[in-house]
C-alpha cells in the first residue's frame, strides 16, 4: 500500500521507498550550509542527501568538541602564565623588602612567623556565570568557594598585602590583557591591626 498522502503516484514505479526519491531542496541547502558545497547537479536521491548532512553534523561535532579541548589547554596555559607572572612579581617585591618588620603566631606550625610589611588579603574575583572561562575554572580550579580565583604561586600563602597586591595584580594584568577573558575584578583589603611594633 502507498504511503499516506502520496496518493499511489510512486507505489506503481517501484519507489514506494521515500529515500529513492531526488533529494529535497531543504536537504541540499542544508548540505551547503554545512559543507559549503553545492550538490544541486549531482543527481543524489534523499538517503544519500540524508547521510551527507548526518556525516557534516558529526564531522562539526567533532571539531567543536576539539574546539573545547584547544579552549581547555589556551585556559590551562592562561592561568599557567598568571602563576609565573605572580611568582616573579612577589620574588621581586621580596628583594625590594627583604627585612621583616614584625612577627605574628603561626598556630599550625606553633611557630612565630617574620612579616615583611602590612598584612592583608588581595584577591581576583571569579568571572560572570555565563563565560567560558569559569566553566573551565570550576571544572579544574574549584575549591569549593567561588569569591575568589586561587592560583598556586609561591607567595599565596604569604600574610603581607603588598606582596599580596604585586602578585595577584600581575596574575590580574595576564588575565586580562589576552583578550579571551573579562568580568575579573581585584580587590584588596588591609588588616586594621597589622602595623609594625
Amino acid at each position: 500500500m502507498a504511503s499516506y498522502g502520496s496518493g499511489g503516484k510512486y507505489w506503481n514505479v517501484g519507489l514506494h521507498d521515500q529515500g529513492r526519491l531526488s533529494a529535497t531542496n531543504r536537504q541540499l541547502r542544508a548540505i551547503l550550509r554545512l559543507t559549503g558545497e553545492d550538490m544541486r547537479g549531482y543527481g543524489l536521491i534523499r538517503q544519500q542527501a540524508s547521510e551527507i548532512i548526518d556525516k557534516a553534523i558529526e564531522e562539526r561535532k567533532e571539531r567543536r568538541e576539539g574546539m573545547n579541548e584547544m579552549t581547555s589547554k589556551m585556559f590551562a596555559a592562561l592561568v599557567n602564565r598568571a602563576t609565573d607572572a605572580a611568582n616573579e612579581a612577589g620574588d621581586n617585591w621580596l628583594l625590594k623588602n627583604p627585612l621583616p618588620q614584625f612577627a605574628v603566631f603561626d598556630p599550625e606550625t606553633n611557630e612565630r612567623v617574620g612579616v615583611h610589611g602590612r598584612m592583608g588579603h588581595v584577591w581576583i574575583t571569579w568571572p560572570p556565570k555565563n563565560s567560558k572561562f569559569r566553566k573551565w575554572l570550576e571544572a579544574n580550579l574549584f575549591d569549593g568557594q567561588r569569591n575568589e580565583i586561587h592560583l598556586d604561586h609561591r607567595h599565596a600563602e604569604r600574610l603581607e598585602l603588598g606582596l599580596r597586591v604585586a602578585c595577584e595584580t600581575a596574575a590580574y594584568n595576564v588575565l586580562t590583557q589576552s583578550g579571551n577573558i573579562e568580568g575579573l575584578k581585584l580587590y584588596a583589603q588591609a588588616e586594621q591591626d597589622s602595623v609594625a611594633a
